[in-house]
């Protein structure tokens, strides 16, 4: 039997995935940061871990460097982001209320997070135009975007075009240049936290003022936290089996060079999601 080791600091996303793998008839153990996972490993066999990369006692990288001294080594999926899929798929579905015929902007499209994004939309029966760097138009075009808006060469909201839902996951845009290219009653949503300089609040500066700005436009600007759901995991799984939803793989990174792996994804210049051997 298929033994599979979970760790997450996060105890309710770690004890939803370790049901929803238990239903399908896995042998599943849970840990709750890399310390308790190494004892595991130590002592048992197991056929693959899940990890979190961060976690507040011996992270998810510090525990890969440690599998180095285990004769048994798990083959092993890391999980870099909370932007999970089923984050984004409330993104679209619940706060932005993507439906048929809209205009869906997606900024940030060809990375980790807004892969999915624009896929999910496309779901719906949106018409998508993906906002991202040149090098990563045809990415765009391949995972279904209408329109591909080149940010090193155009603006946001630089053409006439008015969009019924903007969702940013790159941050770093003002929420006033997002606010003129939507439709007069359009939704902005914000996905994860800012690369925006501020002087306070940095990384959530656009997130804080959001709630005084809406007091001032008829346009929804919405941000959230997410919940883990059960029923929200299932809506995927239909989605990746019907070819719908694919994730996109872009440079596989050896585990000496992770440094390397988690700069790339800082500095924007991820393409798709990056996976890490051991």
């Amino acid at each position: 039997m298929t033994s599979i080791l979970v760790v997450d600091d996060d105890r309710t996303s770690r004890h939803l995935t370790e049901s929803l793998l238990k239903r399908e008839g896995w042998k599943v153990t849970g840990a709750k940061d890399g310390v308790d996972a190494l004892k595991l490993l130590r002592t048992r066999r197991f056929t693959l871990m899940l990890l979190d990369v961060w976690m507040p006692r011996m992270n998810g990288l510090e525990l890969l460097e440690q599998l180095r001294t285990l004769e048994h080594r798990p083959r092993v999926v890391v999980m870099t982001s909370d932007e999970t899929p089923a984050t984004l798929l409330q993104a679209v579905r619940d706060q932005a209320k993507v439906r048929a015929g809209q205009h869906v902007m997606v900024i940030g499209a060809g990375g980790g997070v807004g892969t999915y994004v624009v896929q999910l939309a496309k779901a719906e029966g949106a018409t998508v135009t993906a906002v991202c760097g040149p090098d990563k138009a045809d990415l765009a075009r391949s995972i279904g975007a209408d329109e591909v808006i080149d940010y090193t060469r155009t603006g946001i909201g630089a053409s006439s075009a008015r969009y019924d839902v903007i969702i940013d996951t790159a941050g770093g845009r003002p929420l006033p240049d997002l606010q003129r290219a939507l439709t007069p009653r359009g939704t902005l949503v914000l996905v994860g936290g800012d690369s925006y300089d501020h002087a306070v609040l940095t990384g959530m500066a656009r997130q804080a003022s959001m709630p005084l700005r809406s007091l001032f436009t008829r346009q929804r600007l919405r941000t959230f936290v997410a919940r883990q759901k059960a029923a929200d995991l299932r809506a995927l799984t239909l989605l990746a089996q019907s070819g719908t939803l694919t994730p996109v793989i872009g440079r596989t990174y050896p585990l000496a060079d992770a440094a390397d792996a988690i700069r790339d994804i800082a500095a924007g210049h991820a393409t798709g999601k990056g996976i890490i051997t051991v």
